[in-house]
């Protein structure tokens, strides 16, 4: 059985989250427990409800969710100070974090999102310690050669590419043939607002991958087909060669996937990569802990 109850709590901003809680039977002693940050303007349920999805699996599995509201989204109270985005969304992260802390003892976490909450999750990791891991839907990352490869490759070797560029250059001639044609208003194109997702420098990226490498995050990056700067797993790892992941990362591209994983099947998918995911970091958290590990003997990575 899951228990689920509304819960508010927070500093800069009263939050409104949803713990959602193992049974006692189920409860997995010593798991760190998962937050969920929002991913864009969408509340704490995440795109097509995955984030109640996942929340559920994972307390199938004795772990303890909260997936909150960053402040002026869903139910969450707006901030009344002059903090940006990048300072405010990190702020309240750790206010998670703290309310965890403090009702359930927890000193250790998984941070989670979609997009801007795979951004948030990043951005709280590279200073906080806490964070013992990161799974991230769609993070930043940057093009390789191999992306290119992947990208054009297969265009160039299709018979069905050819056709079409041959096509749209006969089209293109006659279109200068009938220039002067008055085109009708109904077929203008037009300009359509999009939200614009700003991604830093590759080393920039880097450097705080490293700082989170370095304690021995564990992360956890899945791509899906809906991104244009992403085409075959292990691009996230190639980017980023000179950043020591070892063991410590996991990635996966869901090809058919759309941005926000509408399709109820690569939902699933995605859910069971996470809740496996998140067994191996409760398990290395453990093996931290233990008396072999404090003697000496590394646990994570």
């Amino acid at each position: 059985m899951t228990i689920e109850r509304a819960v508010q709590f927070g500093s800069g901003a009263r939050l409104a989250g949803v713990l959602t809680e193992p049974s006692p039977e189920r409860a997995r002693v010593g798991a760190p427990p998962v937050i969920l940050i929002n991913s864009g303007i969408l509340h704490k349920v995440g795109s097509c409800r995955l984030y109640v999805k996942l929340a559920r699996a994972l307390a199938e599995e004795g772990f303890v969710t909260l997936r909150f509201d960053l402040s002026g989204l869903g139910d969450s109270d707006v901030r009344r100070d002059a903090m940006s985005f990048e300072e405010s969304s990190v702020a309240e992260t750790r206010d998670a974090m703290d309310y965890l802390q403090r009702v359930r003892g927890a000193d250790a976490f998984i941070l989670g999102g979609l997009c801007s909450g795979a951004d948030v999750s990043h951005m709280t990791a590279i200073d906080d310690a806490r964070v013992v891991g990161m799974a991230s839907i769609d993070a930043r990352t940057h093009r390789t050669p191999g992306f290119w490869w992947h990208n054009y490759a297969p265009k160039v070797l299709s018979f069905a590419t050819w056709q079409k560029w041959f096509g749209r250059v006969l089209a293109g001639n006659r279109r200068r043939v009938t220039a002067g044609t008055e085109v009708h208003p109904d077929e203008r194109a037009f300009e359509v607002p999009s939200y614009v997702r700003v991604i830093p420098p590759r080393d920039e990226l880097a450097e705080e991958l490293r700082a989170i490498v370095r304690r021995g995050t564990m992360l956890l990056y899945v791509f899906t087909g809906g991104l244009d700067f992403y085409n075959h797993e292990g691009q996230h790892r190639g980017a980023f060669r000179d950043v020591r992941f070892g063991t410590l990362m996991t990635e996966r591209h869901l090809r058919a996937s759309d941005h926000i994983i509408t399709d109820l099947d690569l939902q699933r998918q995605a859910v069971d990569m996470h809740v496996a995911w998140a067994i191996d970091v409760a398990n290395a958290v453990s093996q931290r802990r233990s008396p072999l590990s404090q003697s000496g003997t590394p646990a994570l990575g």
